[in-house]
């Protein structure tokens, strides 16, 4: 999937974000999808959006207009998340996501536009699994292996949602950090469309050795996708529809 970025959706996007007081380094949270089994919490998001501004990473909630009256429920508890849910155009909310530090999202389009833009992302997979390689060290690919997964449509946990329950705000904030890390040191050599960057954890890391070089960091994709989910290039928007 490639994306351009044009010079005047840019320039709205960032008006916007400082109109509502985004100054500095941002991170894009992307909650919203078309089914319920592909969610994270809310309190998790919460959670998660808190920590990052804490960190000095300001949290930005991005989603369509239908997504709009959701967003309460994660920014209710997190004062210093900002709620630009439907208020951006595409383009612009590509912009946006151009322009960020860190990408946090659900396997929904605009957690794949964090990729295809070279931004430092964080896939939530839970019910879906699209790829769980993204080719690139800047995208890390959380997901947990159970019996029932990936269900995509037809769930068998009665709403439980066990597979994205797994996904922890401390295990996300610790992949965030490193790949933070890893985009504030340039390696001799490495290029990308934003900076150079050094090498950061493979989206198909195995947790042990995530836990070996990184203690409690977590990638919990194996190695290599099952033979039903070959490596495949990032999707178009609106991720896995299956």
């Amino acid at each position: 999937m490639d994306l351009a970025v044009g010079a005047a959706a840019r320039e709205q996007a960032r008006a916007k974000l400082a109109a509502a007081g985004v100054a500095g380094r941002y991170a894009v949270l992307c909650p919203y999808t078309t089914r319920p089994q592909k969610h994270w919490f809310d309190e998790r998001w919460a959670e998660l959006a808190t920590r990052l501004a804490a960190a000095g990473v300001r949290p930005v909630l991005l989603g369509g207009p239908d997504d709009a009256p959701r967003a309460g429920a994660i920014t209710g508890h997190a004062p210093d998340a900002v709620d630009l849910v439907g208020k951006l155009k595409l383009d612009e909310t590509v912009a946006a996501i151009a322009d960020a530090a860190l990408l946090v999202g659900v396997d929904t389009g605009l957690a794949h536009m964090g990729t295809a833009l070279d931004v430092p992302t964080i896939a939530l997979f839970g019910s879906t699994r699209p790829y769980l390689d993204a080719r690139t060290p800047r995208t890390v690919v959380l997901y947990e292996q159970l019996p029932c997964s990936p269900c995509r449509r037809h769930p068998t946990c009665g709403g439980t949602y066990d597979c994205m329950r797994l996904h922890t705000p401390e295990g996300v904030l610790a992949q965030a950090e490193r790949l933070l890390a890893a985009a504030s040191s340039p390696a001799p050599g490495a290029t990308s469309a934003r900076a150079a960057s050094s090498a950061a954890p493979s989206s198909g890391a195995s947790r042990d050795a995530a836990s070996t070089e990184a203690g409690p960091l977590v990638a919990h994709a194996p190695a290599a996708p099952a033979a039903d989910a070959p490596p495949s290039p990032v999707p178009a928007p609106g991720g896995d529809r299956r």
